[in-house]
């Protein structure tokens, strides 16, 4: 018998038969939880047509990947540094291009902002040019600006505000107004 140094943390004859039927039974859960295998998943047409497309995309990035190491090798030394010089040149004009963008996305950024308009319409109004940014910001902001107009004129059109001064008019608007929908009331 194995003697415990702490008596409370001994495992009694009961403990025990409760540890084993609990162990037992994890088994059979991690039975019933393992994952099914490569083989099973295959049969699956659903599978089985992800695992084909996957595998027909794959093989042709390793074909051309071969053809393209295989063209390398019958290059010569000036040949390959000529490549190499194009490739360098596209990637240049890339982040050229990429820095542009950015600039005329920032001068919108500051036309929108400068100009009360929301700057999320940025992005959309990026142009070819610094000049082309510009006329569109300006254009845009001129047909925002009037269809904000146009929708406020509409939501006032029919109410009126009283004049300064005459509040105790527009109290009796008011009043009269609530009493019309309430006949039963007298003030």
């Amino acid at each position: 018998m194995i003697k415990y140094p702490f008596p409370l943390l001994s495992p009694s004859s009961g403990d025990r038969a409760a540890a084993e039927g609990a162990a037992a039974e994890n088994n059979a859960t991690n039975v019933a939880e393992q994952k099914p295998s490569f083989d099973e998943l295959i049969k699956d047409d659903k599978y089985k047509a992800e695992y084909e497309a996957t595998l027909a995309a794959e093989r042709e990035r390793w074909t051309k990947e071969t053809a393209e190491k295989a063209r390398q090798e019958g290059l010569t030394a000036e040949q390959r540094n000529v490549e190499e010089l194009a490739a360098a040149k596209a990637r240049l004009q890339e982040l050229e291009q990429a820095q542009t963008k950015a600039q005329l996305k920032a001068a919108a950024t500051e036309a929108l902002a400068a100009k009360n308009i929301p700057t999320t319409f940025a992005e959309m109004l990026i142009g070819a040019d610094a000049t082309a940014t510009k006329a569109q910001t300006t254009a845009f902001a001129e047909t925002f600006n009037a269809a904000v107009n146009a929708a406020v004129e509409a939501r006032l059109a029919g109410t009126t505000t009283p004049k300064a001064g005459n509040a105790a008019a527009a109290q009796d608007g008011v009043t009269s107004a609530f009493l019309a929908r309430n006949p039963g009331l007298t003030i």
